[in-house]
């Protein structure tokens, strides 16, 4: 068994120098912190700009103001505790208040933060009972926090009940195991098991892998990539475009090409939120149509599926290109089924770095929904 362990104060990190813990001290009190033996010996503590060493260590730019914690607006979506509907057909249900570490550029960050336990699912039947009610519903996405982070008897308790909803058809687990902590995956085979109890002949279940760097693709990650596999589940991979970390065509191209050699689909790669602390993260929506532009003439076709996807809290919408001094986005996802699939364009702006920042959105030009926008 391994014998990684778990941190949750910047003091048991050796690498971090007494006088940088005494700057950050003020970040970790507002915002949680968490990583890991097994992470940390990915990084290189010789490089301050290390890209995994920014992904779990926290910076004093954190701080700055702006943003809000809860972006997307997601409890609004809350339908029972712990179920959000954002979309139409789509839930999420969220299990874990906890990951393998903390990513400093989490969306969701507010649920690591003391007293906000009352977001995460506590009623099974409640929840069983709301699904079985709205068939319409057919995919749930497992998440949290990090539901692989659970112990297997925990996770149980969460999905075996998911089996009485027939029209459920698509489950799939978001956990970022794989590249914090493959030793989890690879050592808990009960867990391995209960993810397997969920698949039927005639529906899957997805594992949502959220690599986000090629250094994460250790050889023990592919083995726990390669166990998932094995016991039937496919698996597939998200990931925000990050300041520092991955905002680099070649860096991106590298993760599309070896997804598809490990037989991970390539699923969305999402414009950086602009949460509350995370002002060091994100960068322009154009540029990084312009990184993701380029990162798809590096990657093989097969590489190439990945959509460039903006969350917010109308629809998950794609940026799909730029000409004319215009940029042109689709409801890719709508929270209303008649604006799915819905084209817009937009004037150019090199320096929005997110949908509100763009002057027809601010100046209440555009309204929302944007079905008719063309």
């Amino acid at each position: 068994m391994s014998q990684h362990k778990y941190f949750t104060s910047l003091e048991k990190v050796p690498q971090i120098s007494e006088e940088e813990r005494a700057l950050l001290d003020p970040v970790q009190e507002e915002f949680y912190f968490r990583t890991n033996t097994y992470y940390n010996s990915l990084i290189n503590w010789d490089d301050p700009d290390d890209p995994l060493r920014k992904m779990v260590i926290p910076s004093v730019q954190e701080h700055d103001d702006g943003g809000l914690l809860d972006e997307y607006d997601e409890q609004s979506t809350v339908v029972v505790q712990g179920l959000q509907r954002k979309y139409y057909n789509q839930c999420s249900l969220l299990v874990a208040s906890v990951c393998g570490a903390t990513c400093r550029y989490c969306y969701r960050k507010r649920i690591f933060m003391e007293g906000a336990n009352d977001e995460i699912a506590v009623d099974m039947g409640k929840i069983v009972a709301y699904l079985q009610q709205n068939p319409e519903v057919t995919c749930l996405v497992i998440t949290g926090g990090d539901p692989l982070v659970l112990s297997a008897a925990k996770l149980k308790k969460f999905l075996q009940p998911l089996r009485e909803v027939e029209t459920i058809r698509h489950i799939r687990v978001s956990s970022k195991m794989v590249a914090f902590n493959p030793h989890k995956i690879i050592e808990d085979t009960e867990m391995l098991d209960v993810l397997e109890s969920l698949r039927t002949p005639d529906k899957n279940v997805w594992v949502s892998a959220h690599i986000t760097h090629p250094r994460e693709i250790t050889d023990v990650a592919v083995r726990a990539i390669n166990l998932i596999h094995d016991r039937g589940i496919s698996m597939m991979n998200n990931f925000p475009i990050v300041k520092g970390i991955n905002d680099d065509p070649q860096v991106i191209a590298e993760i599309y090409n070896r997804m598809v050699e490990l037989g991970i689909f390539n699923y969305y790669t999402y414009i950086c939120s602009p949460t509350k602390g995370n002002v060091s993260c994100v960068i322009p929506v154009e540029k990084a149509l312009e990184i993701q532009e380029q990162a798809k003439r590096l990657a093989s076709g097969f590489s190439r599926t990945a959509r460039l996807i903006m969350c917010t809290n109308t629809a998950n919408i794609e940026v799909l290109g730029k000409s004319d001094g215009r940029i042109y986005f689709q409801f890719f996802h709508a929270r209303e089924p008649q604006y799915d699939n819905a084209i817009f364009s937009l004037k150019s702006n090199p320096e929005a770095c997110w949908f509100e920042d763009y002057e027809e959105v601010k100046n209440g030009e555009c309204k929302q929904p944007l079905g008719q926008q063309v």
